[in-house]
């Protein structure tokens, strides 16, 4: 029987429940293998990812702030994560130590959506905050989706050509036409009332600055009551961003289904295996208690 080695790389990673998550994966599959967590800072990377291949690690998620530059480190690299720009799970294959990189999230992000909101996104208006790894997948699942329009706000005007870029290739890919908005973080005000939803793909409030918001709150208190918000953090569970809309009547989701869908996707990819949806609700129950106990 295979034994497998995987592991998430990223910086900080104190806040990942994805040990746990493939941990219990692999025991519903009756495989054998462990899933490590590796702190690695942006300068290492290089180095610690030839060094943990050549001890024959077959799997890696790659997560905050790698997902750019692990694209360097690779052989080879799926097409849809190369339009993306980002690469969120590594295989390394047992024989020839090929390494290719794929992006999960997009799938993640997609499958955690209600589905009576995303037949509703052709008539919507979504505004997307935050321009990195897990934007462009959000991005990408959005115009899948036929978003009628998508807002892209973001800190500086360079990403913003980036995010715009890659919103024409996706659109042209999948034959579809969505109206793209580019603004700075700044100029919001004026465009919160009329949206329908409003996506967090920032770091902001994670565990462990659990106060800090991406929105100033007299921004949140414009958003209209049915706007659906969501942040793809998962710790905590309710992030500030998520309490100042609930507060104003929206529908709230964190990332946790995020992190589930894209977990699976990664877990299938690296051994073949398919994860039943029976067992999405025990996979949620065992995230959350974990969630509710202080991180060590």
């Amino acid at each position: 029987m295979s034994t497998y080695r995987l592991g998430i790389l990223g910086y900080p990673l104190g806040h990942t429940l994805s040990p746990l998550l493939h941990q219990y994966l692999l025991e519903c599959c009756g495989l054998t293998g462990t899933y490590d967590a590796w702190a690695v800072p942006p300068e290492q990377l290089l180095s610690r990812f030839d060094a943990l291949v050549s001890e024959g690690v077959q799997g890696f998620n790659i997560t905050i702030p790698h997902k750019l530059a692990i694209q360097a480190c690779l052989d080879e690299i799926d097409p849809l994560a190369a339009m993306i720009g980002a690469v969120n799970t590594v295989q390394v294959n047992r024989q020839t130590g090929h390494k290719k990189g794929y992006n999960t999230d997009v799938t993640g992000f997609a499958q955690s959506l209600p589905a009576e909101w995303t037949q509703r996104l052709p008539s919507q208006t979504v505004l997307m905050l935050g321009a990195g790894g897990s934007a462009r997948a959000v991005l990408t699942a959005l115009i899948q989706f036929q978003t009628k329009k998508i807002i892209l706000a973001a800190r500086r005007r360079e990403q913003l050509a980036e995010l715009q870029a890659l919103a024409k290739r996706v659109m042209r890919l999948f034959s579809v036409t969505s109206v793209i908005e580019p603004v700075l973080f700044h100029e919001l005000a004026a465009l919160i009332p009329d949206i329908d939803g409003m996506i967090n793909t920032t770091p902001v409030g994670m565990w462990p600055n659990d106060e800090a918001c991406p929105l100033d709150e007299t921004l949140l208190h414009a958003l209209k009551p049915e706007t659906l918000v969501c942040d793809l953090v998962y710790r905590p569970l309710k992030t500030r961003f998520l309490r100042d809309a609930a507060a104003r009547g929206c529908r709230i989701m964190n990332g946790l289904d995020m992190l589930i869908y894209q977990g699976i996707a990664s877990f299938e990819q690296w051994t073949g295996q398919k994860i039943s949806p029976a067992a999405m609700p025990e996979i949620r129950e065992r995230l959350t208690t974990a969630l509710h106990h202080p991180v060590q």
